[in-house]
């Protein structure tokens, strides 16, 4: 597990960031159990259509979770948001949405974080949150979006953006993909919702 919260007394998980995975070629049992994940989707068109990929993005990961009936962000590996609270914040509050505690109570919701001053390879020209999927506790599932446009709620409310994702019907489409794409850090691709593989572009 990665950047995992759990309360002290219950023992139950309060704050939970993606399951740890790699680049593709850096672990070869990681890889072995991808392809094998892969493999089986596949075969049966019931699991589609869950591989896909979306392109990888240059930040920081931000994870909001509800504990205790409160609001809370934190970035992976800390609990809270360190240096970054007042950047994060502000960008965080053009979205109220995530400030409300009834929205989202139950799982984590995962954001990359994007600034000028927190470069990390390649600088971006304005700060950004970008939604990138929830992580269900009980079952370790993330769960990307597939529509690339601006999420509402059901109050008709803003949520930030989310990446374009894209699905594939066969190996041989996703590797065509992976290798012909246009991305600058290169993409995640993501398989039965919670395996996921980092690619670089070539």
């Amino acid at each position: 597990l990665r950047s995992c919260m759990i309360d002290a007394e219950t023992r139950e998980i309060v704050s939970q960031g993606f399951p740890k995975f790699f680049n593709r070629g850096e672990h070869k049992s990681h890889d072995d159990i991808f392809d094998e994940q892969m493999s089986a989707c596949m075969a049966g068109p019931a699991y589609q259509p869950w591989i896909c990929a979306t392109e990888k993005i240059d930040g920081s990961l931000i994870i909001r979770s509800v504990i205790e009936g409160k609001v809370h962000f934190r970035t992976r590996g800390q609990l809270d948001l360190g240096s970054f609270e007042d950047v994060v914040m502000a960008e965080v509050s053009k979205y109220p949405p995530l400030l409300v505690d009834t929205v989202g109570p139950s799982y984590s919701m995962l954001f990359e974080f994007q600034h000028p001053m927190f470069q990390i390879v390649v600088r971006p020209s304005a700060p950004s949150l970008t939604y990138l999927g929830d992580v269900d506790y009980p079952a370790w599932m993330v769960e990307p979006h597939f529509e690339p446009a601006v999420s509402l709620d059901s109050d008709g409310r803003r949520f930030p953006p989310e990446p374009k994702v894209t699905t594939f019907n066969s190996i041989e489409e996703m590797q065509k993909f992976l290798e012909t794409a246009e991305s600058t850090e290169g993409f995640v691709t993501i398989v039965q919702k919670y395996l996921k593989t980092k690619t670089e572009h070539p």
